[in-house]
């Protein structure tokens, strides 16, 4: 039921934004598109440094288990990250 209600807002997000827009052009050109993926591209690089970084502290330190929260933390972390780096980099 969960799914349906998202899905459902989530079209009439899209329907709003298509009805505001009065022109053809296209929300993102080619440089905008090279932008984003660098961005995306940067930060799944840096987030893998950070996560093998932290392995690499929790083994150096003796750790030999580490919470699943924590790991869903970084997950959570990094998608908010990107997502709302995303929008930044369209905006610009």
């Amino acid at each position: 039921m969960g799914g349906i209600t998202g899905a459902a807002i989530i079209a009439v997000f899209a329907w709003i934004i298509k009805r505001r827009k009065k022109d053809n052009t296209p929300e993102a050109d080619e440089r905008v598109k090279h932008n984003i993926f660098r961005f995306s591209a940067y930060a799944s690089h840096i987030s893998l440094a950070v996560l093998f970084l932290g392995i690499f502290i929790f083994s150096l330190v003796g750790v030999e288990s580490v919470s699943i929260t924590y790991l869903w933390i970084f997950f959570v972390a990094y998608i908010w990250v990107t997502g709302i780096g995303t929008v930044i980099a369209r905006r610009r």
